[in-house]
């Protein structure tokens, strides 16, 4: 991810957040973070 991040900002992709980071099957809190981030990705976009 950090990979990634680091390629979009060389091109001046304005980040929306810093990324998360969930390994395997996410709990309900994480399963929270992720609808949560995916809100923050569509307000972001116009959505």
């Amino acid at each position: 991810m950090k990979l990634i991040q680091k390629e979009l900002e060389a091109m001046k992709f304005e980040m929306v957040d810093s990324g998360m980071k969930i390994q395997y099957v996410p709990d309900k809190a994480g399963l929270a973070a992720c609808s949560e981030f995916g809100r923050e990705i569509g307000r972001a976009i116009g959505g």
